[in-house]
This record gives C-alpha cells, sequence and structure tokens, in this order.
C-alpha cells in the first residue's frame, strides 16, 4: 500500500497495475489478489490514508486539557490537512470529482467519519461551557465540514496562507464565537 500512496501522491488516480507492480514489487496475480480492481487499490488506499490522519488528528486533540481546546485543535488540523496533504492536493487539483467520491465512500466514509468527531468534540465542548451552539450541532458540523472541503479544493487565501500558530489562533477567536462563554483564561 505505500507504492500506492506514492503513486497516488505522483499521479492521482491516473496510474495503472502494471505502474503498481513495477513499484511495489509484487506481482500482479498478487495485487489481485488483495484487492481484486485498481478502483480497490485506490479506495483502500485512500482509506488508509485518511483513518491514519483522522488517528493523528484525534490523538493530537485528545492532549489538550479542555473540551474547548480539544475542538480548536481538531478544527485546525483538519483546516491543515486539508490545504497541506499530498493526496488530497493532487486529487483536488487533476480529478476534483475522484476526490469527492472517495471522500463519501466506504462504511464509515472519511466524511461521515470526520463529521461524528468533530460532532462530538463540539458538543463535548459546549457542554463544557454550559452553552449550547447557535445552531444545532449538525448544522454546525455541516458547515464547518464543507468550509474545510472548499479549502481543500481552493487551498488559498488568508486562512491557507498562515502559519499554525496565527490559523489556530483564528480558529479559537472562530470556536470563542461559538461558545460565547468560553473563559479566556482556559485558552
Amino acid at each position: 500500500m505505500d507504492a500506492a500512496r506514492e503513486l497516488f501522491i505522483e499521479c492521482g488516480t491516473n496510474f495503472t497495475i502494471d505502474d503498481l507492480v513495477a513499484r511495489s514489487g509484487i506481482s500482479r496475480a498478487t495485487v489481485f489478489r488483495r484487492f481484486g480492481t485498481k478502483e480497490s487499490v485506490i479506495q483502500r488506499t485512500f482509506q488508509r490514508e485518511i483513518r491514519d490522519g483522522i488517528v493523528q488528528i484525534v490523538t493530537a486533540a485528545a492532549e489538550r486539557p479542555t473540551a474547548t481546546e480539544r475542538a480548536v485543535e481538531l478544527i485546525t488540523s483538519l483546516l491543515l490537512v486539508a490545504v497541506r496533504h499530498p493526496i488530497l492536493r493532487h486529487l483536488a487539483g487533476t480529478t476534483p470529482p475522484s476526490l469527492s467520491l472517495l471522500g463519501a465512500s466506504g462504511d464509515p466514509s472519511p466524511l461521515t467519519m470526520v463529521g461524528q468527531i468533530m460532532n462530538d468534540a463540539l458538543l463535548l465542548a459546549s457542554a463544557e461551557v454550559g452553552r449550547p451552539l447557535p445552531l444545532p450541532v449538525d448544522q454546525t458540523v455541516d458547515i464547518l465540514i464543507h468550509t474545510i472541503a472548499g479549502y481543500t479544493y481552493f487551498p488559498y487565501g488568508t486562512l491557507a496562507d498562515t502559519d499554525e500558530e496565527h490559523l489556530r489562533a483564528a480558529i479559537e477567536r472562530f470556536v470563542r464565537r461559538l461558545l460565547p462563554d468560553v473563559d479566556p483564561s482556559r485558552s
């Protein structure tokens, strides 16, 4: 799967099984026995990449001391992945429909996983400050996911072009607007 990841970064979905065989050093028969089709190679590689990224993001967020800080870390990390991840960058720039399909495929899909994680983080942050979000949490998550997805397809602008510290500060201000009773001394 590492060879498939490398090809994905270089070529998006425009590689052949022969390219994968040459890169990985395994036989064509083994590739088909393990995956069945090129589409399966693509889907499983993408899902592994996203799953590994989600684990890293959740792990980093879990290290934050408060639910509000965990929500800020989660949103910041997701935005950074949207703007910087090499596979997402390549697919968004070369085959945007492939990226949309891959993001929505699987059980659960990457978008569903991210939505649930974000949903839980915002509910915990809301409970922490004792105030509901200004919109229902599912609508808030939907807006955030679509905003982050927009940065995947168009990774430009003041947030995308800033360093991580300033990005995190901007997202923290945004989350404070969502949760207006956040005590500044706790962040």
